[in-house]
């Protein structure tokens, strides 16, 4: 595939601060690899989300999704392939830049039952890249909100879990 142009999907450092970004919104200290990689999935293309199929157990997740797509702007100035392209797509991507920030020591990497976990160590971000992180994070509250929050209430595996109800990777065979 030839890219004529830029695509953040596809850049490593624009990756790893969209993990920053999202790791800095969590409460939780360790998230899970597969959540990062969709919840990035989603704040790259916020558009996709419309096709999410969303748990009824979360109330008004579907009404701040719908609402959330309507407001963004309508760009349309290149044809992007299914989603399962584009998140395989950008899987190599993704682990280039967890590995950049772990060799930097601003994730650990951890396994856990053969699942496996980021943790942002914060005291690590140099205080520009943190200040950065922060204004990105507070001009995006709406979808950090879903991504965060609500992505964090649904199972990960199996049937019915993020990778199920986003279309992005394999869920039959999680051994959950």
């Amino acid at each position: 595939m030839l890219n004529i142009s830029y695509s953040a999907s596809y850049d490593p450092y624009h990756t790893a601060f969209r993990f920053l970004t999202l790791l800095q919104s969590r409460v939780s200290e360790n998230a899970d690899y597969d959540w990062l990689k969709i919840a990035d999935f989603y704040l790259c293309f916020p558009h996709r989300l419309s096709e999410f199929r969303v748990p009824r157990e979360i109330t008004g997740m579907k009404k701040r999704i719908n609402g959330l797509v309507r407001a963004l702007p309508d760009v349309h100035y290149a044809a992007l392939p299914d989603s399962n392209v584009l998140f395989d797509r950008m899987s190599v991507v993704q682990d280039t830049a967890l590995s950049a920030l772990s060799k930097q020591e601003i994730v650990r990497l951890s396994v856990l039952n053969n699942r496996r976990y980021v943790s942002l160590q914060t005291s690590s971000i140099p205080r520009p890249l943190a200040e950065d992180v922060h204004m990105a994070a507070n001009n995006q509250t709406e979808l950090l909100s879903i991504l965060a929050d609500d992505f964090l209430k649904i199972k990960i595996l199996g049937p019915g879990g993020l990778k199920d109800r986003s279309g992005l990777g394999e869920f039959r065979y999680d051994t959950v």
